[in-house]
Formats: C-alpha cells, structure tokens, sequence
C-alpha cells in the first residue's frame, strides 16, 4: 500500500485526493453490490428459482395482480 505525505499538501490538493478516495470508495461498494446480486442471482437459479421469483415480479406475460 502506498503511503502519501499528506504534510505540505495544499488545501486544494488535500480536497482532491478526498475526492478521489470518495470516488474509488464508491466504486468499490458499486462493484461489490453487483458481485453479491450476481451470486444471489445465481444461487437462485442453481436451487430453480426464477429472477422473477426471486424478486417477487410479475413474470413477462402475467396478469398484474389486485392489490
């Protein structure tokens, strides 16, 4: 891991080194919310679940219901 000398920095430079570690951050949590849907998704379809059933959705063709 890289180790930045943060002393001497200036405030705008400060401001956008957060800006990128708020942007890495925030691609991370994307890319792992995607990982744990895809292997939801597949663990579903393994066990013979539907997507649709998996998210509770009306399936293509299917009569909305009464609520």
């Amino acid at each position: 891991m890289e180790h930045f000398k943060l002393q001497g920095m200036s405030i705008r430079q400060l401001e956008h080194l957060e800006q990128l570690i708020r942007q890495r951050r925030e691609q991370l949590i994307y890319e792992d919310r995607k990982r744990v849907r895809d292997l939801l998704i597949q663990t579903a379809r393994d066990e013979g679940f539907s997507i649709y059933t998996l998210f509770d959705l009306p399936a293509p063709g299917a009569r909305a219901r009464d609520a």
